[in-house]
């Protein structure tokens, strides 16, 4: 089975010197697109910035970004609220840099690029930094 998607590289480590991939799928990434200006916020994770004339936030994974991934998730209503079905919510990925695009081998959870195997990134918890400061 083959999974559609962005590889991509992200500085992990105390000095984010040490590169990781992560795969993130064709469903959730829209769009790979020169980086703007980002205007950070007091959370120091978090910032926003202006594409095609939409603000959105912006979720900094590490320094030195030259692109950010435009990414849809599915929305998580909040307590006592749900969300409408089909609801999505928009964000950009800053600190990601996007390696290949394409079809890759499913192989569990997991995808192979390149002999190795490459788990997808935990959108959940950036969707969470991002809802945590709506609140």
């Amino acid at each position: 089975m083959r999974a559609y998607g962005l590889i991509v590289e992200l500085p992990v480590g105390p000095n984010h010197e040490e590169p990781a991939l992560r795969f993130i799928s064709a469903g959730i990434a829209q769009r790979v697109v020169p980086r703007p200006v980002v205007s950070s916020l007091p959370s120091g994770h978090l910032g926003i910035c202006l594409v095609d004339g939409v603000i959105l936030p912006v979720v900094e994974l590490g320094p030195g970004a030259t692109e950010l991934i435009v990414c849809e998730l599915p929305r998580k209503g909040r307590a006592g609220y749900p969300s409408a079905p089909q609801s999505t919510e928009t964000l950009a990925v800053s600190g990601a840099r996007a390696l290949a695009s394409g079809a890759f081998e499913q192989r569990g959870a997991c995808v192979e690029y390149a002999g190795q195997l490459v788990e997808a990134l935990n959108l959940e918890l950036l969707q969470e930094t991002v809802s945590a400061r709506h609140q």
